[in-house]
């Protein structure tokens, strides 16, 4: 409902000029479809018209030379009338939250890219009527970056790791002395009958 449009095509923030948001921020906010979802039985746009004419294959144009324009090839296609009770069709309003720059920037700042690639692999479940997959595909399939420490809570998990690991190898120490204070030696066979012939 906070959304609105522009007609400048920009997408360069301008913090100088904005400080807060860095575009102009109108009086006027919307909501606007960014994506659409059908389902159903769709009719096609050739049901009642003539078909299309097949395009030919063009021949290599001569060096040097423009290419020449494909020709018809005298051929109509076949007319699919209309398709299945359940066609699935997804009409995006744009495709540049899935380009490289896009995606490299955003990654830079948070993992909010995740959500753009996410939404992609969905719709092709979704549009390929695979709708299981949407439901046992793991939530978490990418790796989350730590909440980053301030340099006194790092100090302190450091103190607290070394510290940790020194009262372990303490304890450990202590107990394997404890054992071998209570051990007592084997004798063999022939030591212990001497020792009961002298007592």
């Amino acid at each position: 409902a906070d959304a609105w449009s522009v007609d400048n095509p920009n997408a360069q923030p301008d913090h100088k000029a904005f400080p807060e948001l860095g575009f102009a921020e109108p009086e006027k906010k919307e909501r606007f479809p960014l994506a659409v979802s059908l389902m159903g039985k769709f009719q096609s746009y050739f049901k009642d018209r003539e078909a299309p004419m097949l395009i030919g294959e063009s021949k290599p144009a001569a060096p040097g030379q423009p290419p020449a324009p494909a020709k018809d090839s005298g051929n109509r296609a076949g007319v699919i009338e209309h398709s299945s009770q359940e066609a699935r069709l997804v009409v995006l309003g744009s495709s540049n939250f899935l380009a490289d720059m896009v995606l490299s920037i955003s990654s830079q700042v948070s993992d909010t890219h995740l959500a753009n690639i996410q939404l992609v692999t969905n719709l092709v479940d979704w549009g390929v009527q695979d709708v299981g997959l949407l439901s046992i595909r793991a939530k978490e399939q990418y790796a989350r970056t730590l909440k980053k420490l301030e340099s006194g809570e790092r100090f302190g998990w450091e103190l607290g790791n070394f510290a940790f690991v020194i009262l372990a190898v303490l304890l450990i120490g202590l107990f394997t002395l404890g054992r071998r204070g209570r051990a007592r030696p084997i004798l063999n066979l022939d030591a212990k009958q001497s020792e009961e012939r002298s007592a």
